[in-house]
């Protein structure tokens, strides 16, 4: 069977990649069964079929695992969400994107205000980024990592590319709305682990980040 990639060109289809990805999705979360969640996925395979709907297959079995009984499955299909969102914005599901190179590029791309590099210094992005835990996406359940890309995540609206993902995303606003260094700390570590509800300030940061406010 053939495996259209992201980049257009075909490979055999390798069970032994299914393998590792769900194991990687399973690792110490109790009560979840990685064989369960692939022979889920098994029925949905076709020849032809590529990449990314594998991995689309692989989120949508482990989600329809979730229950009263085995509610851990939540964690499963969250991680291989933000796997699979990692590789739409970072170009891969593991190396970081250099957050200035992130920034620039979403300026660049007219995504970003340019603002936001003119209020803080390269050496205040470089310490920022060091900041950055990215290891927090995995608190994230499914439906609540969902309802943020689908609601609050910065992407265009007719191709559903994004452009950010959460930890970027929370760095990104506080860089916004706060004006000193220890701020935007304080303020990225109270978003990253959900001691203020983000949503709750979308609309003041939708602004913000698309330059109808002033930062």
């Amino acid at each position: 069977m053939q495996v259209t990639k992201r980049g257009g060109e075909a490979e055999d289809f390798s069970v032994e990649k299914i393998h590792k990805v769900v194991q990687w999705a399973t690792r110490d979360i109790n009560g979840v069964s990685f064989s369960d969640i692939e022979m889920n996925a098994n029925l949905s395979l076709y020849d032809g079929i590529s990449s990314v709907e594998i991995h689309q297959i692989l989120i949508k079995s482990a989600n329809d695992l979730i229950s009263t009984s085995s509610p851990n499955y939540q964690y499963v299909a969250a991680r291989l969400l933000n796997m699979q969102l990692r590789k739409e914005v970072w170009g891969c599901g593991d190396v970081p994107t250099d957050f200035l190179v992130f920034l620039q590029r979403n300026i660049d791309n007219g995504i970003y205000d340019p603002l936001i590099l003119d209020k803080w210094s390269d050496e205040d992005v470089d310490l920022f980024a060091k900041y950055i835990n990215h290891d927090r996406d995995d608190s994230f359940t499914y439906a609540g990592l969902q309802q943020l890309i689908d609601k609050y995540l910065v992407k265009n609206r007719s191709t559903g590319s994004i452009y950010e993902t959460p930890q970027f995303a929370y760095m990104s606003i506080a860089m916004c709305l706060f004006s000193k260094v220890e701020e935007v700390k304080r303020a990225y570590e109270c978003y990253s682990t959900f001691k203020i509800n983000l949503p709750t300030h979308a609309a003041c940061c939708a602004e913000v980040m698309s330059g109808l406010a002033d930062c």
